[in-house]
């Protein structure tokens, strides 16, 4: 747990000095393919036909769709590709954090891109060649173990997590220019609202951020304020006790300690000859000597039983 937040950490931290250079270009490629992933899924999901995913160079993206009806379907597809972009990297991380079927989590996610991509994007296009190349990747990863597949998903995780929190400064600047005005054009055609377009983007943007910042809480905030308790160290294995030795408590809950009730009604006899050729362990402990003092007591019961016999015993006819 420690080292997976160590590592979510030192991600993000390198996230954020790289942010404008190459060496996180192919992640945010990464980022956007599933951002367009989602709303076709959602798309589809609303009774909708995916035409072709297409990704830009500049961190940008296209879902090309047919017959999306419905103003709800409408709402719920273009609302599908932050807030998707967001949960992915929610369970991601948690999956990570938790140490929870790491290569199986992590093989779904490879394989659910790989899919889309075949299916959605144009081969040799940058999309294709983006979903192909990190599929592969995380595929890879998940076949060297447990612990690469972890760190695989610690590090995607941070970085759709930390993608979404720049969108977030996005809203910020001109809500216009990203999804939230797409919607808030069509709300404002649909429903012939008078509200300008700004506030209806800016309104919009409001109800992501309040839902991204729920995910993001649902998924990781128990595991931050109660991380998962440790597994249970196992029980050692009991010890076997040889016949004749002490044990904690006698069958009646007496302490060791305390003295054994004398058998009264077994003749008392010494240790027994052991058979030829059975010198087992278990056999030398099987009948142990009895001490002197007990002895004597055993004795002295053993003959007052004799005398009492003798007195209730039929007198002879």
């Amino acid at each position: 747990m420690k080292s997976g937040v160590w590592i979510a950490l030192i991600t993000a931290v390198l996230l954020t000095a790289f942010w404008d250079t190459r060496v996180i270009l192919p992640f945010k490629l990464l980022v956007v393919l599933v951002h367009e992933m989602w709303h076709g899924i959602s798309a589809m999901a609303a009774g909708a036909t995916i035409d072709r995913i297409i990704l830009h160079p500049g961190e940008a993206g296209e879902t090309l769709v047919r017959n999306l009806k419905g103003t709800w379907g409408v709402i719920f597809s273009v609302s599908a590709g932050y807030v998707g972009t967001t949960t992915t990297g929610a369970l991601l991380l948690r999956r990570g954090l938790v140490e929870s079927f790491e290569r199986l989590s992590l093989c779904i996610f490879a394989g659910l891109i790989l899919y889309m991509t075949v299916l959605f994007t144009a081969p040799g296009s940058l999309g294709f060649n983006s979903g192909l190349g990190w599929s592969l990747t995380l595929l890879f990863a998940a076949s060297l173990g447990d612990r690469y597949a972890r760190n695989g998903l610690l590090i995607v995780g941070t970085v759709f997590i930390w993608y979404s929190v720049f969108d977030l400064l996005d809203f910020t600047r001109d809500a216009r220019q990203t999804d939230a005005g797409i919607l808030a054009r069509y709300l404002k055609s649909k429903l012939q609202l008078s509200a300008s377009l700004q506030m209806l983007s800016m309104v919009t943007c409001g109800l992501w951020i309040l839902v991204i910042l729920g995910i993001i809480w649902a998924a990781l905030g128990s595991i931050i304020i109660m991380p998962p308790a440790p597994a249970p160290a196992p029980a050692p294995e009991p010890v076997g006790v040889p016949t004749g030795a002490s044990s904690p408590l006698t069958a009646a809950g007496a302490p060791a300690n305390a003295a054994p009730a004398p058998d009264i009604a077994a003749p008392i006899a010494q240790a027994a000859p052991t058979a030829p050729g059975n010198t087992s362990p278990a056999s030398k402990n099987q009948v142990q000597p009895i001490p002197n003092h007990d002895m004597a007591e055993l004795l002295a019961l053993r003959a007052e039983i004799e005398k009492d016999k003798n007195l209730h015993a039929p007198a002879p006819r």
